[in-house]
């Protein structure tokens, strides 16, 4: 098995996330899953380990499913799949299905994944969601560049940075490349003032709108399956798609002018 882990916070905790990757060619070891899940601390990982299971929303199961699923009951470890399939295989004859999936353990909050339809390889991506947000033990200040006193900027890049330098050759061409790429992001932290990065969460996105979500995801499924020609993509967008890009596109401006500005 294949691995890339990075370890953040999340909820003042450690947790691991690691994104996997199974060829079919190769079998599914234990020790490999006890590798990545039996570190002591949250684990979150993701990845395409080309197992099936009708638990985390495959059509079938495979040979390689039965194992995975009994080492998660035995191991306390949870398995999610999207609710539609994340291939879009350009051979007809192939049925979309499920295969990539995601594992936790000891996750304190909950995530939810969704197939990335709208863009249209063989193998769509998967966005993983979580109502946890970053959590740092001091937040740090946000330069705000609308503030930025230019005038400032110009007189002290001006002291940095000698006039008409003589340009002899190559190794002073770099040098004075050098010395002003460095002054740049220097003289700009000096004449920006910061700010406190909001703490408040983004907005949820409502009950209603994710059901609307949800019966898109699932009748664009149903056909992926069927290619039933009398249940066309083409027929979607006007019934279902159309309408809740409208509500999506529309419920921020709401939600902004709730908010009091200073």
């Amino acid at each position: 098995m294949e691995a890339t882990a990075i370890q953040i916070t999340l909820a003042s905790k450690p947790v691991l996330i690691l994104a996997t990757y199974l060829s079919p060619s190769r079998p599914l070891i234990g020790t490999d899953l006890t590798d990545c899940l039996g570190r002591g601390f949250p684990v979150l990982m993701a990845g395409d380990l080309n197992v099936k299971h009708v638990d985390w929303n495959s059509r079938l199961n495979t040979r390689r499913g039965k194992p995975l699923h009994d080492y998660a009951d035995a191991n306390s470890c949870l398995i999610f799949g999207p609710d539609s399939p994340a291939t879009n295989p350009y051979n007809l004859s192939v049925i979309p299905d499920v295969l990539d999936i995601m594992i936790t353990k000891n996750l304190s909050f909950p995530v939810y994944l969704t197939s990335c339809s709208a863009l249209n390889p063989d193998h769509l991506p998967v966005i993983i969601d979580t109502l946890c947000c970053l959590s740092f033990h001091h937040t740090p200040d946000r330069p705000d560049f609308r503030r930025t006193e230019w005038g400032n900027f110009q007189t002290q890049l001006e002291e940095l940075i000698p006039f008409n330098p003589e340009l002899h050759n190559e190794m002073a061409i770099d040098t004075c490349v050098e010395n002003f790429c460095g002054a740049v992001p220097k003289v700009l932290a000096v004449s920006t003032p910061k700010r406190r990065p909001r703490d408040d969460p983004p907005p949820l996105v409502p009950a209603g709108i994710q059901d609307d979500i949800r019966l898109k995801n699932r009748l664009q499924r149903q056909w992926q399956i069927t290619r039933d020609p009398t249940e066309s993509r083409g027929q979607m967008p006007s019934k279902i798609g159309d309408p809740l890009t409208q509500r999506v596109e529309k419920r921020p401006m709401e939600h902004y002018t709730r908010i009091p500005r200073s």
